[in-house]
């Protein structure tokens, strides 16, 4: 960022998390914790490595076919206790090395070993404690399946290479050993159970043929009439249905047109209406015609006769005697439609009881069909079952004499001198990994947990405004006691040579306003802006403008102390109306064109005064009469009297030291100003220590480590006793 982009920047970022730049600086400035906490943990690893005995590792490659010798023929195999083949059973393979790692192997080996081996298994245990040296086998015994193949590989581990490679061996042959008995048991058992099952089917197969003769012989039936039969008493229930539905419409038919007839309203022949179902009823129809004609002919005339005309009454009378016709039709036609349709319902009744007579001697003949069809297919079953298994007796018996096995050695055990633990490499490996891990974590949590702010770069974040000037710590010359003004222009010193780079700054930051009022402030107090204000002020007036230096900390005034003045007088006495400017404004002999307005004694109501219109005045006045106002404020967050100057000034400059001021407090002091649309001009860091690692390369930037006589003697910081 340059030194002149000084324009408005975005607002201080509100998160603390810490980017690569950040904890690469966090890590030059705890370099003693990461190396501390690295080295610690790979001692550790390394004292890991060295307690544990190396471990050695041999292994027998073998082939496992699931396909077993043929015992029930093609495509099937026998295992004794299980139900399904090992071609389909997909548990076969993990079966297969359960046993390898079963107690009943291990015995067999351990059973088989000479005296002379026995001690080097269960830590040396005697030839008594068997089954101890049975377990301490199984817990050495590892199977490595082989991916889309049928290979597996036997693994046994031991501290001594060569009894590693005779134990794995000895384990492959006792396993091979246990897979031939046990199919040589299946066998035989098939066996003797296949001669039992012969026996018992033929008998069956008898019993079901008989059966089948005794089923037709009662019910004397050809295995040809069921179909013929079956498809004539279909077309039958076909017929029966079609009349039935037939018959049905038109009852529901008659009673449409009943309801339709109880619906009409007799009372008002005019206006009931005939349905289109009702239309063939010409009697009906014919009566309410000669009612409506009637209607008619009696309305026209009442209105030239009226109610009580012979004429009149004669018309009402044939009115009524239509009316009482047109309900005798009615009821005469619903008398009709009613025995209808109880002549039609009697049909569809019957129709009903013969489809369901038909229906009901369709499902006796289909159960009949069912149990000829189940009787017939136990016949044909029985007699294939006898058939197969009087084949497979004769294989069983063959088979009892074969001592074939599905499993095959392909490689066996190798003597392998290189340790498979500890495997020094990669515990190496990861705990270098976990070292860097964890010192990195280490100090990225101090980082986390300080709450202040630790660099340049972060500083900018937070305030969001670009740093425009730098101020060393002050050497043992420059330091003058109480009085903190160092600004000399004819020192060429770090810190001088800094302050006139600051007012460079500020005059290109400014070029638009002829006339500059500056407000001065930090966050918190002690980060030295009363010490930038007055040497800035110096530094102005040694560039040939007119200044005024005013005291506005009401609370705690500094700016007499600084100057060497009395503070019987001053800002506050004047807006109370005891002074005048005049007689407060007080003219610096040793700094030419300085004035200086000092706070005057302080005050119960210090907002109060700075909000008044009599300093508002103030602050106008002293703008017209001189080139540079720099107003010394109290710190933003302790209280509002800078958030009220800001608003009075053409521009605002921070003041933060690092490694002092905490992050939330110099956000919420951001937050401040920004809530009043102040123009901060950008962030002064005060008593940086340009040799601490780190900040040297600001050194370079901004020009200080070409300063002129800087002999940085003394690293102390600023003597301050400001606000």
């Amino acid at each position: 960022m340059s030194q002149n982009d000084f324009s408005n920047m975005p607002e201080g970022s509100e998160s603390d998390i810490i980017s690569p730049k950040q904890l690469l600086k966090a890590l030059r400035r705890h370099p003693v914790i990461f190396v501390a906490i690295f080295f610690a943990v790979i001692l550790i690893a390394v004292a890991y490595i060295m307690r544990f005995v190396p471990i050695y590792r041999s292994t027998v490659t073998i082939e496992l076919e699931p396909q077993m010798s043929s015992v029930l023929g093609r495509g099937a195999e026998f295992y004794s206790g299980a139900g399904g083949s090992y071609w389909t059973n997909k548990n076969y393979y993990a079966t297969q090395y359960e046993i390898i790692k079963s107690y009943a192997v291990s015995e067999k080996v351990v059973s088989a070993l000479p005296p002379e081996k026995m001690s080097g298994l269960a830590g040396g245990a005697q030839e008594s404690d068997i089954k101890n040296q049975i377990n301490a086998l199984r817990g050495r015994i590892s199977v490595i399946p082989q991916k889309n193949s049928n290979i597996a590989r036997i693994s046994v581990d031991d501290s001594d290479p060569i009894f590693a490679a005779f134990l794995a061996d000895e384990v492959t042959n006792a396993f091979l050993d246990f897979n031939i008995e046990k199919k040589y048991l299946a066998t035989q058992a098939a066996a003797r159970w296949l001669l039992e099952q012969s026996i018992n089917l033929k008998k069956q197969l008898e019993e079901s043929e008989l059966t089948v003769f005794s089923f037709k012989k009662e019910h004397n039936i050809l295995s040809t009439t069921f179909e013929s039969k079956k498809e004539m008493l279909s077309t039958t229930i076909s017929t029966i249905s079609a009349q039935l539905t037939k018959q049905e419409m038109e009852w529901k038919s008659q009673q449409s047109l009943l309801s339709e007839l109880e619906k009409i309203d007799i009372s008002d022949p005019e206006n009931f209406f005939i349905s289109d179902l009702a239309k063939n009823q010409g009697l009906i129809q014919n009566l309410k015609i000669s009612y409506l004609t009637l209607m008619e002919t009696y309305k026209d005339k009442l209105n030239y006769y009226g109610e009580k005309h012979p004429e009149i009454i004669s018309l009402q009378d044939r009115l009524n005697e239509v009316k009482q016709e047109l309900q005798r039709a009615i009821n005469g036609v619903k008398e009709n439609l009613a025995l209808e349709s109880r002549t039609q319902k009697s049909a569809i009744n019957k129709l009903k009881a013969m489809k369901l007579s038909v229906q009901k001697e369709m499902v006796k003949l289909s159960k009949l069909e069912i149990t000829y069809s189940k009787l017939k297919r136990e016949v044909e079953t029985n007699n294939k079952m006898y058939d197969m298994v009087l084949e497979r007796t004769k294989q069983a018996d063959l088979s009892k004499m074969l001592k074939a096995n599905n499993i095959r050695v392909i490689d066996r055990a190798q003597v392998s001198h290189v340790p498979i633990k500890p495997r020094k490499n990669i515990i190496m490996l990861i705990a270098i990994l976990l070292a860097v891990l964890l010192s990195t974590a280490t100090v990225l949590g101090i980082e986390l947990l300080s709450r202040k702010v630790g660099d340049i770069d972060e500083l900018e974040q937070i305030t969001g405004k670009s740093i425009i000037g730098f101020i060393p710590k002050l050497d043992a010359t420059l330091k003058s006691g109480a009085r903190q003004i160092f600004f000399d222009k004819t020192s060429h010193a770090a810190a001088v040579e800094a302050i006139r780079s600051l007012r460079a700054n500020l005059h290109l930051a400014t070029l638009d306003n002829t006339q500059l009022t500056l407000l001065i402030t930090s966050s918190v107090p002690k980060e030295g802006k009363t010490t930038v204000a007055g040497n800035v002020a110096v530094a102005f007036a040694a560039a040939g403008k007119s200044v005024v230096l005013v005291d506005t900390d009401l609370r705690r005034p500094q700016i007499h102390r600084m100057f060497a003045l009395h503070n019987r007088e001053g800002i506050t006495t004047l807006l109370l109306g005891d002074s005048t400017l005049a007689s407060i404004t007080h003219h610096s002999s040793e700094y030419q064109g300085v004035d200086v307005l000092p706070c005057g004694p302080v005050s119960p109501t210090p907002l109060e005064m700075i909000g008044s219109h009599k300093f508002q005045d103030l602050i106008s006045e002293l703008k017209e009469k001189y080139d540079v106002v720099i107003l010394d404020s109290p710190p933003l967050f302790s209280v509002t009297d800078a958030t009220m100057l800001a608003t009075m000034v053409d521009a605002t400059l921070i003041v933060s030291r690092l490694e002092y001021e905490r992050r939330d407090i110099l956000r919420n002091s951001i937050r401040r100003l920004n809530g009043v649309d102040a123009k901060i001009i950008g962030v002064v860091v005060n008593d940086i220590d340009f040799k601490k690692k780190g900040y040297s390369s600001y050194s370079y930037n901004y020009g200080y480590n070409y300063g002129y006589n800087y002999d940085s003697h003394d690293d102390s910081s600023h003597s301050e006793d400001d606000a």
